[in-house]
């Protein structure tokens, strides 16, 4: 369950980073708001001991959340409303990145 746990982690910090480009200080909330997503389809979905592994990958995106929220106002930067080259990479990368993790690790 921790190695689900650990899938959470990496889910939640490509989806944090993903959501903080576009739109900035709602990333931690966007990141909570899955994570409870999560937890209600593995509750009323999936039911009983196989939903528990829902909510260890909820609670990876929780944490990431959560975590996201204290260090947000040590990684946002103040400046133009522009995207950077690295912005634009990010805003590519990224999401490829978090389908070929879920592909690998829940198939």
């Amino acid at each position: 369950m921790y190695a689900v746990f650990a899938v959470g982690l990496l889910l939640g910090v490509l989806l944090f980073s993903f959501i903080l480009i576009p739109a900035g200080k709602s990333a931690p909330l966007v990141t909570v708001a899955v994570s409870v997503v999560i937890v209600l389809y593995g509750l009323l979905v999936v039911r009983g001991f196989a939903a528990m592994g829902y909510i260890f990958l909820a609670a990876g995106f929780l944490f990431t959340g959560i975590a996201g929220s204290m260090v947000l106002p040590l990684i946002t930067k103040k400046g133009s409303g522009r995207y950077t080259k690295a912005d634009k990479t990010g805003l590519i990368v990224i999401p490829a990145a978090f389908i070929l993790t879920s592909i690998l690790f829940f198939r």
